[in-house]
């Protein structure tokens, strides 16, 4: 009932979201579909929600990665800023998603909560939900992230920048 309130005109019933709920994981959103709300969102109960992302200067010289854990009632139980080095935007993105997820499942005291993880980089998660979209240069992080995704129903979900504003915070401030 959640998902139906929060995303209406999804295409999915309740029946079939109550007999397959990862159904919804598998969906791509259209634009106007949960993309419309212009502050950060907590959780429904049961799940950790991880905003990520990643920070380049200009030049590409020095980057920095970020992240956020929040609960359901959105208090921060966690996070992560590190500087990322040299490489294109879209590396940060990824190792933000990468870094993210390692930093998630390591942490023992949130096993029993399914993480949605959430970045501001349509491409990045595209790929990480379809990693034959990818070029091969980031195939290996790609199967990778894709590979824990999958194996630990995470969702993933692209949201506005605007909503992302604690996670960019962090990736700058790893840049240094």
């Amino acid at each position: 009932m959640w998902f139906v309130s929060k995303v209406p005109g999804a295409g999915f019933s309740v029946d079939s979201l109550v007999t397959d709920p990862l159904v919804t994981d598998k969906s791509r959103p259209s634009k106007a579909i949960g993309l419309s709300k212009s502050m950060w969102s907590a959780p429904p109960a049961g799940f950790l929600n991880l905003n990520v992302d990643g920070a380049m200067l200009r030049d590409g010289s020095k980057g920095g990665i970020g992240g956020i854990l929040r609960d359901n009632v959105g208090d921060q139980l966690a996070s992560f800023s590190l500087p990322f080095g040299l490489g294109p935007p879209i590396l940060a993105e990824l190792e933000a998603i990468n870094y993210g997820l390692d930093f998630f499942f390591t942490i023992n005291n949130f096993d029993r909560s399914r993480l949605i993880l959430e970045s501001d980089s349509a491409i990045v998660i595209e790929w990480c939900l379809q990693p034959s979209l990818c070029p091969n240069v980031f195939i290996s992080i790609v199967r990778k992230c894709n590979e824990c995704i999958n194996e630990n129903s995470v969702i993933i979900r692209l949201i506005l920048r605007t909503c992302n504003v604690a996670a960019d915070a962090l990736a700058k401030a790893g840049i240094g």
